[in-house]
């Protein structure tokens, strides 16, 4: 049985199939194996008893666990206990990106095995190595693991031992969509859906078209892999892979004909990046009349002519990894791009005619209120020629330290993240079942307090917010009015959930749709109660300060649910050591990429376990 992994708070799903699981499914019942479902744990959220009801009913002999993203890791650690205990003698696998933390999932929580990258041929191997050897009672053989690349274990002398990263797979094998096994184990309706999922749609006139209606949304995925390597992200891949173009058109039209399909997001990590390719694709993809949006472009990528023909052939929507507007930032980040990269991808993507939205990565090593200064600088730029207020087109996330990454490593370096398999497991059970939103969850790797570090955010929306009403006021609520729908919220039944259903009156381009959809597109939200938030705290007749901001912060933090108050006494210690003796001394000044720095930096492996997994904390 392989089974997804129950990962963020409830209610922040995706429309994402669990393409991984699917890939291991197809090539073991290719290689003659039954594979007894798909549990989409994921998808379905089942109560836990009824989880363990599951695989005690279906009693597997392997269990593959698919674990996406090392926030995946608390629930995947009581999942193996579970396993342990009512399947003592079933092998359990954990694969995906939670694997750069193989030593802990071997060592702590008693994984047996890991499977590092690609698992579509590793899979096959191990299982049939699994097959002749019995159950979890009989002795390994050591010699044939080793000799099953992309693998993790404990080996005779319970070191962690990694047998080395195995070839990528041809690009035609990737990303097959495999709707018969979602049909018969999962719910296709959840990933086949209606395409206000993605607010983009509701900006083109083209979605309103009356052949459209009713039709459905598929997400598909054309590349994997990206040309950089972008210190705070994992991967497993090397490079960037592309999908046959005439693959892709014969799966939107599988679509199409089998499930009414009529949008599709296309959610690559670098899309574009090959001319060539995106040349022969949008010849391909104009007769089939589909709307589609990219989830995931390089700014120094496009040019307004390509953005141009993108459109043209059914795009609507291009998202971008923008991430800051601080060249120092970026450099920090190895984006491999420049601010007027940035900048020249919004404004050629308004020009063209297509939606997008800002996605800001906070809290980098070297952050300071001067590139936060710039990179608000920059929002303003590319916000203050918006049709409606930028609020919803800004995503602002604090940077989170994720295994495999070179942020993760300095981390250690810090003391942020401590060194022992027990010391990382504590910060991974921290970091667990969080969105990049949470508040109290990540690390500060700045040299401010880290209530001045939660306030640069709120700083950003208000000054964003309040430089497009000053080149907009005939948009601009007035003051009363203002403070008027902040009172309702707060002191009238229901009213800020009637807010969010409320259309706009300006219904053109469909955004009388736009304000339905919540918490839905890149963790932005634009609903009319936050924007009249964001209107008290920084009415253009009013001038808060900074201080003001972080006064505001520290207040909403104590009274939130999800942060311990022993947690806010220490924010609160240091914040006030900050205001007495200021910043402290700079830890990172000289605004290079983190990887370059920890190659210098890295401390020596404190044991051989450490020194065989070191390929894993590099990535790839």
């Amino acid at each position: 049985m392989i089974c997804t992994s129950r990962i963020r708070p409830d209610g922040l799903q995706t429309s994402f199939p669990p393409y991984g699981a699917l890939a291991l499914i197809q090539s073991l019942v290719k290689a003659g194996y039954q594979v007894t479902s798909l549990f989409d744990i994921y998808a379905f959220r089942p109560p836990y008893s009824e989880i363990e009801a599951t695989f005690q009913r279906e009693r597997p002999d392997v269990v593959g666990i698919s674990g996406v993203v090392s926030t995946s890791y608390k629930f995947i650690k009581r999942l193996i206990a579970t396993l342990h205990e009512i399947l003592p003698q079933t092998p359990v696998i954990v694969g995906g990106n939670v694997a750069a933390n193989s030593e802990i999932l071997l060592r702590i929580a008693k994984a047996d095995y890991c499977v590092i990258g690609e698992g579509e041929e590793t899979i096959i191997e191990l299982v049939n190595y699994l097959r002749q050897k019995g159950g979890r009672s009989q002795p390994d053989d050591y010699n044939v693991l080793r000799r099953i690349l992309g693998i993790a274990f404990l080996d005779d002398n319970n070191v962690a031992a990694f047998s080395g990263y195995r070839p990528d797979i041809s690009a035609d094998r990737l990303y097959d969509p495999a709707v018969d096994i979602l049909e018969r184990d999962s719910d296709i309706n959840r990933y086949i859906i209606d395409p206000w999922y993605y607010v983009g749609f509701a900006y083109d006139r083209r979605t309103f078209e009356p052949h459209r209606k009713g039709k459905k949304l598929a997400t598909l995925v054309s590349t994997k892999g990206c040309v950089a390597k972008c210190t705070f992200c994992h991967r497993w891949d090397i490079g960037i892979r592309f999908v046959p173009v005439d693959l892709v058109i014969e799966r939107i039209k599988m679509l199409q004909e089998s499930y009414n399909v009529g949008f599709i997001s296309f959610s690559d990590e670098n899309f574009g990046s090959n001319r060539k390719w995106v040349d022969e694709l949008l010849k391909k993809i104009t007769p089939l009349d589909v709307l589609w949006r990219v989830g995931g472009v390089r700014c120094r990528t496009v040019t307004l002519d390509m953005l141009k023909r993108m459109r043209e052939a059914g795009c609507v929507n291009v998202q971008y990894g923008m991430e800051s507007g601080s060249q120092r930032m970026l450099d920090v980040m190895e984006k491999n791009t420049k601010v007027q990269h940035n900048l020249d991808a919004a404004k050629w993507t308004s020009e063209a005619g297509m939606y997008t939205s800002y996605a800001m990565v906070l809290g980098m090593p070297g952050e300071c209120p001067e590139t936060v200064a710039e990179t608000i600088q920059f929002l303003k730029e590319v916000t203050e020629f918006l049709p409606e207020p930028p609020y919803g087109r800004v995503s602002i996330n604090r940077l989170e330290a994720l295994p495999g990454t070179p942020v993760y490593e300095y981390g250690k370096v810090l003391g942020l993240i401590g060194r022992t398999p027990q010391e990382e497991e504590e910060y991974l059970l921290h970091i667990s079942d969080t969105s990049g939103g949470d508040a109290g969850k990540q690390l500060n790797f700045t040299d401010f307090p880290d209530f001045i570090v939660q306030s640069w955010k709120r700083l950003m929306w208000i000054e964003v917010m309040h430089n497009w009403y000053k080149k907009n006021p005939d948009k601009e609520l007035p003051l009363l009015t203002t403070v008027w729908k902040n009172l309702l919220s707060l002191f009238v039944p229901n009213y800020t959930r009637h807010m969010k259903r409320m259309p706009k009156k300006d219904s053109s381009k469909g955004r009388d749709l736009i304000d339905t959809f919540v918490d839905k597109d890149f963790n932005t939200r634009r609903d009319e109660i936050e924007e009249t938030l964001i209107g008290l705290r920084y009415h253009t007749s009013l001038c808060f300060t900074r201080h003001f901001v972080v006064l505001e912060g520290i207040i909403k933090d104590f009274f939130s649910k999800d942060i311990p108050k022993r947690w806010w006494l220490e924010k609160m210690l240091e914040i006030l050591v900050y205001y007495v003796k200021g910043p402290k001394k700079e830890r990172f000044s000289d605004y290079r990429s983190m990887r370059g720095l920890m190659k210098e930096i890295k401390p020596e492996p404190l044991t051989e376990s450490e020194r065989n997994l070191i390929p894993l904390q590099l990535g790839r």
